[in-house]
C-alpha cells in the first residue's frame, strides 16, 4: 500500500530561558507561574485559531505544541505545571541527570534542598534530553549552560525569555541567548520577573529600551507571530509562474489530491532503457510501497538508537510521506520520459506517412482510369486519417503533460523526497535548525516543498534521548551504511544515465550515417553507369533497371533515417543524459570527499563535529535536486511535456 499525501499537523517547539522560579519569594513564583501558564494558554489558542483559518493546508487534529526547558539551576516543577492541557514538555539537561541532581544539594545553593524539585520536573517532562559535555575534561556549569541555551534555541520556534532585562554581565547569560535567537530570526516573546508588565514580543534587543510602547503580546501580538511562523514562503526572485497552479496554497491542495499509483502502467522510457532486451520489458512499473520501504529502514531502526518520540515520529509521519513523495516522483518521471519518447516517435511517425505516400504514387507510375484513381484517393486518405491520428495523438499527449504538469511534478516530488530522507538522522542529533527557520524559497515554484518540508520537521520533534558518545556513534555508524549506499546509487545511477547517452548517440550516429551511406551507395551507382556512356552495355540493363526501381526506395528510406534520428537525438537532447549522469556522478563523489571528515567523528564524536557530518551529507543530497530543478528551469521551453 502506498499512503495518500499527508497534511501535517500544526507544530511548535517553544523554548523557555532565564527563569529561576524556585530562588523567587513564593508570591513572585506563583505570579510568574501564572504570567508563563497564560502566554502559553495565548499560544495554545492562537495555533487553535491558525489551524482552523487554514484547514486547506493542515490536518485537522490538535496542534503538537511542545515546550522546552533547561532544568539546571533553580529547577522547578511548576514550570511543566504551568503547561495547557495536550502539550508535551521537553526537559534539557546541560550535563547528564546526576551531575545536575548532585549541583542541587544542600549547601550548593543556599541550604534548600531543590533534589526534590528536579526529580519531579523530571518525572512530569514527556522526554528528557541530556547533552554530554565537550569531552575536553570536566566543563564549568557556565559552559553548560551555554552550551545548553545554544541547543535549546537550535530546536525552537520561539523563545519565551523570562529575563529582566539586563544586559549580560559576563558570557552566557539571558541577554546573549536573546540575543542569539533574534540573530537567526527566532521571535522571542518577552516576559518580565516582580513587575505587573504584560508579556511583550520583541523583535530587537533595542526594544527593551521602549518596553512601555510595546503591546500587550496576548492581545494579538502572539497571534501575528503565530501566524508568521507558519506564513508561506516567498520566491526570492519575486517572480510567479504563469500557471495559476504555482500558487502556493493551491500547489498544496494539489498535492494533497495526488492518488500515488501502485504502478506507473506507461514504462516505455524503461523499455528504451532496456534496448532489445525485450525479455525483460515489463508492461508495468511497480513503486516501492509502505511495507517494502519498512523493510528498507529496518537497518535504520535496527541501528539507530532510541530517540524517545522523535523515533516514533519517524515511523508514523516521516516514513509514510516518504514512500508517497518517492513513488509520485517516479510515477511522474517515468510518465513524463515516456511521453516525450512517444511524441518523438510520433513526429516521426507523421512525417513517415506522406513519404509512404510518395512512394506509393511513384509506384503506380502513369496507371490511367477512375477505378485506379479512386484506389489511389483511397490509400492517400487511409494515409492522411494516420497523419491527422499521429498529430492529434501527439497533441493530446503535449496538452495533457502541460496540463497536469507532469514535469513540475516529477521535479517537485524528487525534492520533496530527496528532502525527506536526510531528517531521519538529522532530527536525532536535532540537527536541521537551518531548515526549520522561515525563509524565502529560491524560486516560487518551490515555496511548497520548502514549507511543507519546514512542516514535518516541526511535527517530528526534538531527540529526547542521553545525546552522550554511545548515541553519537550509534547515529553516525546507522548513517555510514545509509552513506555507503548513497554513494553506489549515485555511481549506478551515473552508469546507466551514461549507457543511455551512449546508446542514443549511437543510434543517432548510426541513423544519420545509414541514410549517408545509402545516397552515397546508390550515387557511386550511377556514377559507374554514367561512365559507360549513356548506351547501356547488357550487362548494364538489369543493374540501371534495378537501381530505377529502388530510387523511389532510396529517396524513402534517406528521408525516413534522418527523421528518426532527429526523433532520437530530440528526445536526447530533451533528457539531458549526459547533464544528469555528469551530476549524479558529481554528488557521489561529493559524498566520498565527506567520508573522511565523518571517519573522523565517528572516532572522536562531539555534538557539534558529529551534527556538521550530518548536515553536510545532507547539504549535498539535496544540492543535486536543486542543480536539477535549475537545469530544469532553464531547458523548460524546449520540452514537449
Amino acid at each position: 500500500m502506498i499512503p495518500l499525501p499527508q497534511k501535517p499537523e500544526l507544530s511548535l517547539s517553544i523554548g523557555l530561558v532565564g527563569y529561576h522560579l524556585a530562588d523567587l519569594p513564593e508570591a513572585a513564583r506563583a505570579s510568574m507561574v501564572r504570567s508563563l501558564g497564560s502566554t502559553l494558554a495565548v499560544i495554545d489558542e492562537a495555533s487553535r485559531r491558525h489551524r482552523n483559518a487554514h484547514q486547506g493546508i493542515f490536518a485537522p487534529a490538535d496542534p503538537r505544541l511542545r515546550l522546552l526547558a533547561g532544568l539546571a539551576e533553580g529547577a522547578d516543577p511548576a514550570v511543566l505545571e504551568a503547561l495547557p492541557a495536550g502539550w508535551q514538555g521537553f526537559a534539557l539537561l546541560p550535563f547528564a541527570r546526576a551531575r545536575c541532581r548532585e549541583a542541587l544539594t544542600p549547601g550548593t545553593r543556599g541550604d534548600r534542598d531543590l533534589r526534590p524539585a528536579f526529580d519531579a520536573a523530571l518525572v512530569r517532562a514527556t522526554a528528557v534530553i541530556e547533552l554530554p559535555e565537550d569531552g575536553r575534561g570536566a566543563e564549568s556549569e557556565a559552559a553548560g549552560s551555554a552550551r545548553l541555551d545554544e541547543f535549546l534555541v537550535r530546536q525552537s520556534d520561539l523563545l519565551v525569555a523570562v529575563w529582566d532585562g539586563r544586559p549580560a554581565m559576563a558570557s552566557g547569560g539571558t541577554a546573549q541567548v536573546v540575543a542569539r535567537a533574534l540573530g537567526e530570526g527566532i521571535p522571542v516573546i518577552w516576559i518580565a520577573p516582580d513587575t505587573d508588565a504584560p508579556p511583550r514580543v520583541i523583535t530587537a534587543l533595542a526594544d527593551i529600551d521602549r518596553a512601555a510602547e510595546l503591546a500587550d503580546a496576548t492581545n494579538g501580538p502572539i497571534a501575528a507571530v503565530i501566524a508568521a511562523l507558519f506564513a508561506l514562503p516567498r520566491a526570492r526572485e519575486g517572480r510567479q509562474l504563469e500557471a495559476p497552479t504555482a500558487d502556493v496554497v493551491e500547489r498544496l491542495r494539489e498535492f494533497y489530491v495526488e492518488r500515488p499509483p501502485a504502478a506507473t502502467a506507461w514504462p516505455v522510457y524503461s523499455w528504451l532503457e532496456l534496448g532489445w532486451r525485450f525479455w525483460a520489458w515489463q508492461r508495468r512499473i511497480v513503486h516501492r510501497d509502505l511495507d517494502d520501504t519498512y523493510k528498507a529502514w529496518q537497518g535504520f531502526f535496527a541501528r539507530a538508537p532510541e530517540a524517545g518520540p522523535f523515533t516514533r515520529e519517524v515511523r508514523a509521519v516521516l516514513v509514510p510521506r516518504c514512500v508517497t513523495a518517492e513513488a509520485l516522483a517516479a510515477h511522474y518521471a517515468m510518465t513524463c520520459r515516456s511521453a516525450c519518447v512517444v511524441t518523438y516517435l510520433l513526429a516521426a511517425v507523421a512525417v513517415l506517412l506522406p513519404l509512404i505516400g510518395l512512394l506509393m504514387a511513384g509506384g503506380e507510375g502513369q496507371v490511367a482510369g477512375v477505378a485506379a484513381h479512386v484506389h489511389a484517393l483511397t490509400g492517400s486518405a487511409g494515409l492522411v486519417g494516420g497523419e491527422l491520428a499521429a498529430i492529434g495523438l501527439l497533441a493530446l499527449i503535449v496538452l495533457r503533460g502541460r496540463r497536469g504538469r507532469w514535469r513540475d511534478k516529477a521535479r517537485d516530488y524528487r525534492a520533496l523526497a530527496q528532502a525527506l530522507r536526510p531528517l531521519r538522522f538529522l532530527g536525532l542529533l536535532g540537527a536541521h535548525d537551518a531548515l526549520r527557520r522561515p525563509v524565502d524559497a529560491p524560486h516560487q515554484e518551490d515555496a511548497w516543498v520548502v514549507w511543507y518540508i519546514r512542516a514535518t520537521l516541526r511535527e517530528l520533534g526534538p531527540p529526547g534521548a542521553v545525546l552522550g558518545t554511545a548515541y553519537q556513534q550509534a547515529v553516525l555508524a546507522a548513517q555510514t551504511t545509509d552513506l555507503t549506499a548513497q554513494i553506489n546509487h549515485h555511481q549506478a545511477t551515473a552508469r546507466r544515465l551514461s549507457a543511455m547517452e551512449r546508446r542514443l548517440r549511437l543510434g543517432v550516429d548510426r541513423l544519420f550515417a545509414g541514410a549517408g551511406g545509402l545516397l552515397l551507395a546508390f550515387l557511386a551507382a550511377l556514377a559507374v553507369i554514367c561512365f559507360f556512356g549513356p548506351q547501356p552495355t547488357p550487362w548494364q540493363e538489369p543493374v540501371v533497371e534495378g537501381l530505377y526501381a529502388l530510387k523511389d526506395w532510396v529517396g524513402f528510406f534517406a528521408a525516413l533515417l534522418p527523421v528518426f534520428g532527429l526523433a532520437l537525438a530530440g528526445f536526447r537532447f530533451s533528457g539531458d543524459f549526459a547533464g544528469l549522469a555528469a551530476r549524479s556522478r558529481a554528488t557521489g563523489d561529493a559524498l566520498r570527499h565527506l567520508q573522511p571528515a565523518y571517519a573522523r567523528a565517528l572516532a572522536v564524536p562531539e555534538l557539534a563535529t558529529s551534527s556538521a557530518a550530518l548536515s553536510a551529507i545532507a547539504r549535498a543530497e539535496m544540492a543535486d535536486s536543486a542543480a536539477g530543478r535549475a537545469l530544469d528551469r532553464a531547458r523548460l521551453p524546449t520540452l514537449p511535456v
